[in-house]
């Protein structure tokens, strides 16, 4: 019996810990995407290198650049120097940023050095290229290009100063700016169909609308910061008008433009601009971290970033120290979370639940032996109960301590676009609108999962301890003493409850957990309800039943005495 009940801890032991391992070494997560992952993913696909490669045999100096300034120091000195080669073949693309036929046609009516700022709405701010554009713009077959040229003349900007007025011309820049885009043939056909619905809108009402003033903020922000062959590129990879404001209105939060290159390189190598978008704008700082990593890794692992929606994972202080060697190894693992993430999903949470379960069938060997006897059969549904409520609890356990950001959420707060025009024209005061969506409050959530999973398992333990007395064949007063010897384990609910309420108020407090009150204050409400539950409908109607066999004097058939609360009995059988 003792050699048997050591194999038996001894195979529990390695069951827990090879289960365990199992679920520390799938890299999937509730709320992050593995970086083993995002490299798996990225494998064989092009990266920022070869996209800055393929620009620059095409000619396109500009973009190259920008999309190179995302390389490592090494790799963007190399395709700096040859843009620069290029740039000096072609002195016009110095301005251009690339071939772009009508813009060049364009510098060749005005005069201007090889060496000045090449963004485009800079460019055209002086007065003699601003109208030396609107003739060259004058005599297009192109009617929505007439009618930008006419938008000019509405009232109603909110935002900019009229166009005509002493300090209009970033607005007349910003106009003739997208008119020209749309004369090269650069925007999209939806693009073009939105913009052209929105002017003719605001003709008809002789006053611009709010979406075209809008769209011309994006088309001043971002020209602000590109060349015309860099912002054409860059507009010809949005599907609609509404995602390239968002693109001006996120790329205008980072004033120093330190992420513009990273955004455009990803832009261009995914053609996903609106999943980018919505991915940056929802996770913020942690999502340009991922970006970054995701891009020296190749299109795939930013595409796979795009398709989790998460930030990167970081493991917790605890588990970072010994998580290499963990996960040494574990390349086959992270190939099958690539191809099947829902599958490796459910393994992980399987092997985690497996873990905890083994954990618990070794406390119960462990109590049997110390007892001498079985403390309870292993094919009662109670017991079997038990224990998935405990190895539920250590499966939620193992795998915060793995992926601690599990209990951290923030609210989501979306980018707009608040132009400064302070520095083009002095100090002007814009109104701005901001929106701001708040997450459900997932944690409490968990929490109150926690609390209830605890108070069952609990409960059920407290179910088998009745059972126990009740299969015992003592006299009815000798079982009475017995529960009344059980009663502060009954009350352990309450106790429970009331000590996860302090400990979630304290957690709470020092801001460990963002959690609300009602998370804390519910674990003293499970505990009130499952030890009301325990003793009124369970306990009560069986201490009666003993009772009234002790007062008629039963003793040795107090088994067929006790057949008539089979109510109780089935439930607790």
């Amino acid at each position: 019996m003792r050699i048997r009940f050591f194999i038996d801890v001894f195979l529990l032991l390695w069951a827990m810990v090879l289960l365990a391992w199992l679920g520390m070494v799938m890299p999937v997560h509730f709320r992050a995407v593995s970086p083993l992952v995002l490299e798996e993913a990225g494998r064989g696909t092009p990266t920022a290198a070869d996209l800055v490669g393929e620009l620059l045999a095409a000619g396109r100096a500009g973009p190259a650049a920008l999309a190179g300034e995302s390389l490592p120091r090494g790799m963007e000195e190399a395709q700096r120097q040859r843009a620069s080669r290029l740039r000096a073949g072609n002195p016009a693309y110095s301005i251009s940023g690339g071939p772009a036929p009508y813009f060049i046609q364009f510098l060749e009516t005005v005069s201007y050095h090889p060496e000045e700022s090449a963004e485009l709405i800079p460019f055209m701010l002086p007065r003699g290229r601003r109208e030396a554009m609107e003739g060259f713009l004058g005599h297009s077959s192109n009617e929505l290009v007439r009618d930008l040229l006419r938008v000019r003349e509405l009232p109603g900007w909110e935002r900019f100063l009229p166009a005509f007025s002493e300090a209009g011309h970033p607005l007349d820049a910003t106009i003739l700016s997208a008119a020209l885009l749309e004369q090269s043939g650069r925007f999209p056909a939806a693009v073009s169909r939105s913009l052209r619905e929105m002017t003719r809108e605001s003709l008809a009402a002789e006053a611009v609308s709010r979406d075209l003033e809008r769209f011309l903020l994006g088309v001043f922000s971002l020209g602000k910061r590109m060349s015309f062959a860099t912002l054409a590129e860059l507009v010809g990879h949005c599907p609609d008008a509404e995602t390239f404001y968002r693109v001006a209105a996120l790329l205008h939060q980072d004033g120093e433009g330190a992420r513009l290159p990273e955004f455009y390189a990803a832009a261009l190598l995914t053609n996903d601009v609106a999943g980018l978008v919505n991915y940056l704008r929802r996770q913020r700082e942690d999502g340009w971290r991922a970006l970054r990593l995701a891009l020296a890794m190749g299109t795939g692992a930013v595409h796979e970033l795009l398709t989790f929606e998460k930030p990167l994972y970081e493991p917790s202080p605890l588990f970072s120290g010994f998580s290499a060697h963990i996960t040494r190894g574990g390349g086959f693992f992270q190939g099958f979370t690539q191809r099947n993430p829902r599958l490796a999903f459910a393994a992980k949470l399987a092997a985690f639940f497996g873990s905890g379960f083994a954990l618990a069938v070794l406390f119960s060997r462990v109590a049997e032996f110390s007892h001498r006897r079985p403390v309870a059969s292993y094919r009662n549904p109670l017991f079997l109960a038990s224990n998935a409520a405990v190895a539920f609890i250590v499966a939620v356990l193992l795998w915060v301590a793995v992926e601690p950001e599990l209990l951290h959420f923030q609210e989501n707060r979306e980018a707009v676009l608040r132009i400064d025009l302070a520095s083009v024209v002095g100090p002007v005061s814009l109104p701005s609108h901001e929106s701001e969506s708040d997450m459900i409050d997932q944690v409490t959530l968990i929490i109150l999962l926690l609390f209830f999973v605890t108070q069952l398992a609990i409960f059920v333990f407290c179910m088998i301890r009745i059972r126990e007395v009740r299969k015992q064949n003592a006299h009815p007063e000798l079982k009475i003493r017995l529960l009344e010897n059980e009663e502060h384990l009954f009350d352990l609910g309450l106790y429970v409850g009331l000590g996860g309420t302090v400990a979630a108020l304290i957690l709470v407090v020092l801001n460990v957990v963002e959690a609300s009150l009602m998370a804390a204050y519910a674990s003293t409400l499970f505990g009130i309800i499952f030890v009301a539950l325990l003793k009124v409908i369970f306990l009560r109607p069986y201490r009666r039943q003993l009772i009234m066999l002790s007062d008629n004097g039963q003793t040795g058939p107090a088994g067929r005495a006790e057949k008539s609360g089979r109510g109780v009995a089935n439930f607790m059988g």
